[in-house]
């Protein structure tokens, strides 16, 4: 399933460089989650930073732009009843978005590599991301993001498991981009 998703994001990248009007662009981003929690019991909540870029074709007679998004999570979760744990998350996906021509944004993306590190554990599953963003100039845009990690399987000192059931998060992030037409 993972070769099938890599190859949907080399076929938008490849129908990209064939289209005349569209132009290749690079968006580092950055943000911070100010709201993030698990279903997993309900009392555990995290923040963190987030960071990562965009890479894909923009056609701006339409305003879609489509590409390949990379994107690293650092959080610990906190809770009354259980120790707090420090996880890196990265993820792998693609998006596509729309930029109208009063400078807002929206882009929806689907992260279909994700995969959490803790100290003695990992926790792999999908991540879907809403966005919307306003550009206060032609290379800063504000955004804020709602993201869903959910993870199926986790991997706990050594021993190898899936999860049921998945245990499903729930973020609000705001944040910054610079895109930039290359």
């Amino acid at each position: 399933m993972k070769a099938t998703y890599k190859i949907l994001a080399l076929t938008l990248i490849a129908l990209g460089a064939n289209e005349a009007s569209a132009k290749m662009f690079f968006e580092p981003h950055g943000a911070f989650i100010v709201s993030g929690s698990s279903d997993e019991s309900g009392s555990q909540k995290y923040t963190g930073p987030m960071y990562g870029a965009k890479f894909g074709y923009y056609q701006k007679e339409f305003g879609l732009n489509y590409g390949v998004d990379i994107t690293r999570t650092s959080y610990t979760y906190a809770s009354d009843t259980v120790a707090s744990t420090t996880f890196t998350r990265n993820d792998f996906g693609v998006f596509l978005g729309y930029n109208s021509q009063n400078y807002y944004r929206l882009w929806v993306s689907g992260y279909y590599t994700s995969t959490s590190y803790g100290s003695d554990s990992s926790l792999k599953g999908q991540t879907y991301e809403f966005g919307f963003g306003y550009k206060v100039s032609p290379k800063v845009s504000l955004n804020a993001y709602y993201r869903m990690p959910t993870f199926t399987k986790a991997k706990i000192n050594g021993t190898s498991s899936d999860l049921e059931p998945k245990q499903a998060n729930t973020e609000i992030a705001l944040g910054v981009s610079f895109p930039l037409e290359l």
